[in-house]
């Protein structure tokens, strides 16, 4: 009888470790998808936008290299050629990185809108309705004409 016991104390062990390990190894479930792939699964103009190097990153935006691990930032111009529709999506390395992204991420929207305000109304109402949002150490900015949603269907994956 305590023979039986241990048997099935030991198949329930078993099958229990095993749904755990099957839990962790499902294809998919490994982290993230590369940020090129989450991306241009949201974004589908992504590949008509023009990208920015992480030297251009740096001085444009002011986000150093050593804060991230990656980083998407591209433009798109209207009808009269200015920079109007932007998407600017980092993954920082841990926590304070991500609040320093968020910052610089802050102080170039902030740009952004005082350079368009007097010249460019259609671009400065995008920039008012969109805002830097952070999940986890992945840190967004959409500058588009439905930033909000952008930035959510995008997060929901992150």
């Amino acid at each position: 009888m305590k023979r039986n016991r241990w048997i099935i104390l030991l198949t329930v062990l078993a099958v229990a470790a095993g749904a755990l390990g099957l839990a962790f190894a499902r294809p998919g479930q490994a982290g993230p998808l590369p940020l090129s792939e989450a991306a241009g699964k949201v974004f589908e103009d992504l590949e008509d936008m023009t990208e920015y190097d992480e030297e251009e990153f740096f001085d444009i935006v002011g986000v150093a290299p050593e804060d991230y691990t990656e980083f998407i930032y591209c433009t798109g111009e209207n009808e009269i050629g200015l920079v109007a529709r932007e998407i600017l999506i980092v993954r920082a390395k841990d926590k304070a990185a991500a609040e320093r992204v968020r910052d610089a991420l802050t102080a170039y929207h902030a740009r952004r809108e005082t350079e368009t305000r007097s010249y460019a109304p259609d671009i400065y109402a995008m920039l008012e309705k969109s805002s830097v949002t952070v999940k986890g150490n992945t840190v967004v900015l959409i500058i588009s004409t439905d930033s909000a949603a952008e930035t959510a269907e995008f997060l929901q994956g992150e």
